[in-house]
């Protein structure tokens, strides 16, 4: 695949500007309380919601420096993990990807593998 390095580094800088404003929408995490228990509890999951969000963009962010980084070294559509290229259609839909689609289900089952303990029942 032929990478137009132009057009990537204009789309990943508009995404990661995309992904600043988000951060700086979202101001400070208010710290509000109520008397009310059922408005504490909405409360305390919008002030969830609002981390996972900014978590989110964070994480965005991250992948989008480091995908302007890999444009700027030659290393911008090859994945980390195998070296293989990625395919057009994938740097197209994702260009922050950091691996092919088998490196990258391959890491998504490792992930969930981690974080999934089945519940053990003593006998």
């Amino acid at each position: 695949m032929r990478i137009d390095p132009e057009k990537y580094r204009v789309l990943l800088n508009a995404k990661a500007c995309e992904a600043v404003n988000g951060l700086r929408s979202r101001g400070r995490i208010a710290m509000e309380n109520s008397a009310e228990e059922i408005e504490q509890i909405l409360l305390k999951h919008e002030r969830e919601f609002t981390m996972l969000a900014i978590d989110r963009d964070t994480q965005m962010l991250r992948q989008i420096r480091s995908a302007l980084e890999r444009l700027e070294d030659g290393m911008f559509g090859v994945c980390e993990e195998c070296g293989r290229e990625i395919p057009g259609k994938r740097v197209d839909a994702l260009p922050w990807a950091q691996r092919c689609v088998k490196c990258q289900e391959a890491t998504d089952r490792a992930a969930s593998a981690s974080t999934f303990r089945p519940l053990q029942v003593a006998a």
